[in-house]
Parts: C-alpha cells; structure tokens; sequence
C-alpha cells in the first residue's frame, strides 16, 4: 500500500486561501456585472444581472472545488483537501453572518 501524505500546514493555508479566493472573485464578477448592465425604466435590471451572475459563479466555483478535492483526496491530499471546504465554507458563514 502507498504510504499516506504527511500532513501539511502550507497545504491546508493554501486550501484556504484558495477556497476564499472563490468567493471574492464571485463577488467581483456579480459587481462587473451590475456595472456592465444598464438599469432600464422598470429597474433592477442591473441588480438582477448582479444576483444571477454572483450565484454562477458560485456554483461553478463549488463544482471546481468539488472535482479538485476528488483529485487530491486520490493523491492523499487531506489537509489541501480540508482547506480548500474550510475556506469555502468561511466565505459562507461571513455572508450569512454579515446579513
């Protein structure tokens, strides 16, 4: 049997950081968004642009998450593993909780 990884404190932050960045640029592409579309007389054109974009993002951002941790977890990666549903799930709690 293969030996398992050693367990890596750099891995885990880099999980982190990367399961963060996920968020921010979600957060960034519904602000683009809302920039780029022009409200019309009825309104909320822009927001709606905003909303629609920011939960894309995010979703392709958790389904890229999910196939990366397949990945590592067969390479014996736990802590990039961890870090990375650690960070996404951080970016989460601080939207819930700043609501």
């Amino acid at each position: 049997m293969d030996e398992p990884a050693t367990f890596s404190v750099w891995r885990l932050l880099l999980g982190i950081l990367l399961g963060a960045v996920g968020h921010v640029v979600a957060v960034g592409a519904g602000l683009l968004a809302a920039e780029i579309v022009q409200p019309t007389v009825e309104g909320f054109q822009d927001l709606a642009a905003a909303i629609v974009t920011f939960l894309a993002v995010e979703a392709l951002v958790l389904v890229a998450l999910v196939i990366t941790a397949v990945r590592q977890l067969a390479k014996r990666r736990r802590d990039l593993v961890g870090g990375l549903f650690l960070g996404w799930l951080a970016g989460v709690i601080f939207f819930v909780a700043s609501r």
